[in-house]
């Protein structure tokens, strides 16, 4: 099919912008870098806007045609969503200031359609954890403190849009909850057969013990941690030891990627699935943690 003009809007902020240390947008905020048009609408707010060409009608297996409308999932949107993330990090060097997106302000429309907006109300309503507050306030055993700094991370990522951030927040949970870093990586019998063969290499006693003695000290990593000591159901069933292999090397592999500075975009479905669901289960084991927690204390 023939690809579509599809317009954008989005806003920009100053982020951490406080009324004892504000910052706001002069009217030199109206320019065009490339195909973005940037425009003041306030000394709070930018209005961003461009336009690309995107394929919106497709086939179904039973060639009917349907009709996307635009939104910042259409796969051609994501090489222009990584060209304004680097516009945004060369004026943010620029004017010493962090700039960020708007949180919701995306807007998409073509020929046939536009954005719906859509209001989704959910009444939310304290639990009966709140006498969990004393003992977590004040931890008195390892296992409380980890719960605590787990639980703050996990409200961190639950406290901002973009998934990058929730993927870091959410992986650093899960090392919070199981690596201590007393678990060593070879056992008695390991490091034997590592002495063993040490003995017969041509190296000086020194060399062999500062091998054999660093080899005593490998500790585990937090990956392999969580894979030993996380446990998961699918269907009733533990899921086996390869499944968690392949599920928690997913998330360390965009974690460490984020970590690292390289380019993730926020909207990759494989990402999009994989924050989703990290998410879940730190959701789910923290108030498995939570419940054992009031069982101790009922």
């Amino acid at each position: 099919m023939n690809p579509e003009k599809v317009s954008v809007k989005f806003s920009i902020v100053i982020a951490n912008n406080t009324h004892k240390n504000r910052s706001f947008f002069s009217d030199e905020w109206n320019f065009t870098i490339g195909r973005y048009a940037f425009f003041k609408i306030n000394e709070d707010e930018v209005l961003v806007s461009f336009s690309f060409n995107a394929v919106l009608k497709t086939y179904d297996e039973q060639h009917r045609m349907i009709d996307e409308c635009p939104s910042e999932y259409l796969p051609e949107f994501q090489e222009f969503e990584d060209e304004v993330e680097t516009i945004l990090d060369l004026l943010s060097l620029e004017v010493g200031r962090g700039i960020k997106i708007k949180d919701e302000s995306f807007f998409f429309s073509s020929a046939t359609c536009g954005d719906g907006e859509i209001n989704n109300n959910h009444p939310i309503n304290p639990s009966q954890t709140r006498g969990l507050y004393l003992r977590l306030s004040d931890p008195k055993t390892e296992n409380d403190k980890k719960i605590r700094l787990a639980l703050r991370l996990y409200r961190q990522s639950v406290s901002t849009n973009d998934p990058r951030e929730q993927m870091a927040k959410l992986y650093s949970a899960l090392e919070q909850l199981f690596f201590d870093g007393s678990g060593k990586l070879l056992n008695k019998q390991e490091i034997k057969q590592v002495k063993q063969i040490m003995n017969t290499l041509p190296l000086s006693l020194e060399k062999k013990k500062a091998i054999i003695d660093r080899a005593c000290d490998i500790r585990k990593s937090p990956k392999t941690m969580i894979i030993e000591n996380l446990e998961l159901m699918y269907e009733n069933e533990i899921i086996s030891e390869d499944e968690k292999k392949k599920l928690v090397g997913t998330w360390n592999r965009f974690r460490s990627a984020i970590s690292h500075g390289e380019i993730v975009s926020r909207r990759d479905e494989e990402f999009d699935f994989v924050v989703a669901e990290i998410d879940t289960i730190v959701e789910t084991v923290l108030t498995r943690s939570i419940a054992h927690r009031m069982q101790e204390g009922a």
